[in-house]
């Protein structure tokens, strides 16, 4: 088994094993993966991603090939350092660079002390942006965060500040909160615990259906807001039929359950 990690701002992960076919998903900076399947022609890989153990193709000249003693020290690591503001940089000490990273971006072997981060033969220098150490944060701590997401464009299979689909936007918030989620939204329907709409708190997720397929999750906030990624991330109204889209005056979602992500 091969392993490897992200050390570009972002790698798009595809469907199947061509630029031509559909983005599903992206790799951001630190991410890390096991490779599954190589092409025919060599110039893909089939990977599954430790965090959410998301599975796609990467081009194989994006990726940086790392051990299985590498990889499984920061899959199983409780010392996690990702990225908190919008955008922030590191330079590469071997070619003095620039990356500029998105938020949720990890930090992989980081040293807080030295600001520094090494990687086999590369080494990377914290510049600018904010970082934390990954700890269980509260309800009012996500929902005061989620507003650093507002007005990203919308991107089917996106994660970065350039670009989100409703479930990255919800999986992104609520990994630098401390908490995983998985990656499609009818995946993280999954988890969590039901909730009455009555019942709903700020910091709970709403999901919502079209014919009888979950296709659509939002962050409930106080008020009977809720953000989510449509077009942009914005915020509209909900309540217990569905998104009131506020410039449209009509329904764009119907409701299908609540679930509570934290105790």
């Amino acid at each position: 088994m091969r392993f490897g990690i992200c050390l570009l701002a972002c790698i798009p992960l595809y469907a199947n094993a061509s630029q031509k076919s559909e983005m599903i998903n992206q790799l951001l900076f630190g991410d890390v993966f096991e490779i599954q399947e190589i092409s025919t022609n060599q110039k893909w890989f089939k990977i599954r991603l430790c965090f959410d153990h998301y599975e796609g193709w990467v081009d194989a000249t994006q990726y940086t090939e790392i051990s299985e003693a590498e990889y499984a020290q920061l899959c199983q690591s409780d010392q996690i350092y990702v990225v908190t503001t919008s955008i922030a940089t590191l330079k590469n000490l071997k070619d003095l660079t620039t990356i500029h990273l998105s938020v949720g971006s990890t930090l992989p072997f980081f040293n807080p002390k030295t600001q520094t981060l090494k990687v086999g033969n590369q080494v990377f220098k914290w510049q600018a942006g904010e970082y934390a150490l990954l700890a269980p944060q509260n309800r009012d701590w996500i929902c005061q965060k989620s507003f650093l997401f507002l007005n990203i464009p919308y991107l089917w299979g996106g994660r970065t500040w350039a670009g989100m689909d409703c479930s990255g936007f919800t999986q992104i918030i609520f990994k630098i909160a401390g908490y995983r989620l998985r990656r499609d939204a009818c995946q993280q329907a999954t988890q969590g615990e039901t909730i009455d709409f009555q019942d709903r708190q700020p910091a709970d997720l709403a999901f919502f259906e079209r014919e009888k397929r979950i296709v659509h999750v939002g962050l409930i906030l106080p008020e009977n807001q809720i953000m989510h990624a449509l077009a942009s991330v914005r915020i509209d109204i909900l309540t217990e039929i569905g998104i009131w889209n506020t410039d449209k005056q009509a329904y764009s979602h119907y409701l299908h359950s609540i679930k509570r992500m934290i105790k």
